[in-house]
């Protein structure tokens, strides 16, 4: 695990959760990583897949906007939690999201690198 963002306060409580839980998954993962011109708030290098965690001010146009630059340019599928999910939904949402693009992850990341 590694949190590249300097201040703890600058994530919200709900992204440290889902953190916590994916370190409780026993999942490795990077928070607050840039993919140029945005960032994601959790991403799992092992798979090369993006965890946001959207509370009440997110705009779902927006959000499938960035998306789809995210997963066109970097090959990026990203899984979006509503912060207010409960710990059970969100292990359960998490695994679903792995299972369905673990077997792709090798390949995404390496069309990402050499797109690069």
């Amino acid at each position: 695990m590694s949190i590249t963002s300097q201040d703890e306060t600058s994530r919200t409580a709900q992204h440290r959760r889902v953190e916590r839980i994916l370190a409780r998954m026993q999942i490795g993962f990077d928070s607050e990583v840039g993919f140029s011109p945005y960032s994601v708030d959790i991403y799992i290098p092992e798979w090369h897949l993006a965890v946001e965690v959207d509370g009440p001010g997110h705009s779902p146009k927006k959000d499938a906007e960035r998306d789809a630059v995210l997963l066109g340019k970097y090959f990026l599928p990203v899984l979006r939690l509503k912060s207010d999910l409960p710990g059970a939904t969100v292990i359960t949402k998490i695994e679903d999201f792995i299972i369905l693009h673990a077997g792709t992850g090798s390949e995404r990341k390496r069309q990402y690198t050499e797109k690069m």
